[in-house]
């Protein structure tokens, strides 16, 4: 479904970024970004007329079943043509059996499309 299409079903998406941690004196928050759903549309569509879609084993990480590995994650980028879109990690615990953590990061290449 189109994520515009979703506005209409009374659904909304947006990135929202921002960073903080948890310091010996307390919270520290930076200030965060927000973009709206025509926004990301906007730039993904843009994307989409430049190339495929794919995801790839991240090759300057060490993957979990690698020599030298210390611990159970796979690293992928996600692209749309020859633009980095998405780093994603695929954490588990225990053992490769349960259900893994997903964590995706925009990357500077797709945030940057964002500002125009």
């Amino acid at each position: 479904m189109d994520l515009q299409d979703l506005q209409k079903l009374s659904f909304d998406y947006a990135l929202v970024t921002g960073i903080g941690r948890f310091l010996v004196k307390g919270p520290v928050i930076e200030s965060g970004e927000y973009k709206d759903v025509n926004t990301m549309v906007s730039a993904l569509d843009k994307l989409y007329s430049s190339g495929k879609v794919r995801m790839v084993l991240d090759v300057t990480k060490t993957q979990a079943f690698e020599r030298g590995s210390t611990a159970a994650m796979l690293f992928f980028k996600l692209f749309v043509g020859a633009t980095p879109i998405s780093d994603i990690q695929l954490r588990y615990k225990g053992n490769f059996r349960a259900a893994p953590n997903f964590l995706a990061t925009a990357t500077k290449e797709f945030k940057g499309l964002l500002k125009r």
